[in-house]
């Protein structure tokens, strides 16, 4: 499904370059992909787009932010019972 959605998301960005809509969608869709520079640079675009908004400014951190992680965990020494 994501190949589908990168397929048409990137026709809408041919189609309309200059819609911002359509790019972050396509920017989502790299994202899910794993693709964070893609994500990152499409994102960036909307923001000149619409460098007023604040919701394009917090995708660009979503996706250039590295993932969070799960604190480590130690293992338990097991004592007597």
């Amino acid at each position: 499904e994501l190949e589908a959605a990168w397929v048409h998301a990137t026709r809408a960005g041919e189609l309309e370059p200059a819609t911002a809509a359509f790019i972050d969608t396509l920017a989502e869709v790299c994202f899910r992909q794993g693709n964070r520079d893609e994500a990152v640079r499409h994102i960036r675009r909307c923001i000149e787009l619409e460098p007023a908004s604040e919701f394009f400014r917090s995708r660009l951190k979503q996706f250039a932010d590295p993932p969070a992680t799960a604190p480590a965990t130690r293992p338990t020494a097991a004592g007597p019972g």
